[in-house]
C-alpha cells in the first residue's frame, strides 16, 4: 500500500512540476534594496498575489504600501519571435504604479508616478 501511494505521488508530482515554468516567487517574505530604496514583499496565493508591498525611501524614511498580482503572458497570443519575460508582477497605490519581472537575486523595479517619467531601480535580494 505504501509503495503504491508513493508511486501515485511521484506520478502526480511529475505532472504538476512542469506547470510552473515561469519565474513567480514562492509564498513568503522578500526584501530587495539598493542605496535609494528598500522593497519588502509578502507573496501569497501560490505566487500569484502580492498581498503587501512596502517601499521605503532610504534617505527620507518615507514609506508607501500597495498590493498587486502576477500577470502571465499568453504565449499562444504572442508573436512567435517573442523573447521577453513570461510574466511580471505589478502593484500600485494612490500615488504610483510599480512593476517588475522574473525576480531572482536581482530585481528590476519600474516606478511610474502621475505624469512624471518612469524610473527604474536595480535592487538586490537581502539574505
Amino acid at each position: 500500500m505504501y509503495i503504491r501511494n508513493m508511486k501515485r505521488l511521484f506520478i502526480l508530482g511529475a505532472f504538476l512540476t512542469p506547470l510552473k515554468i515561469y519565474s513567480q516567487l514562492s509564498e513568503g517574505q522578500y526584501t530587495y534594496s539598493n542605496n535609494d530604496l528598500t522593497l519588502s514583499l509578502t507573496i501569497s496565493d501560490g505566487g500569484w498575489a502580492i498581498s503587501k508591498a512596502t517601499i521605503t525611501r532610504n534617505l527620507t524614511g518615507k514609506t508607501i504600501t500597495g498590493a498587486g498580482e502576477w500577470f502571465k503572458v499568453n504565449m499562444n497570443g504572442a508573436d512567435e519571435d517573442y523573447k521577453g519575460p513570461e510574466g511580471w508582477y505589478q502593484f500600485e497605490n494612490s500615488e504610483c504604479f510599480y512593476e517588475f519581472n522574473e525576480p531572482s537575486n536581482e530585481l528590476k523595479l519600474t516606478e511610474g508616478c502621475g505624469q512624471n517619467e518612469q524610473k527604474t531601480y536595480l535592487l538586490k535580494l537581502k539574505q
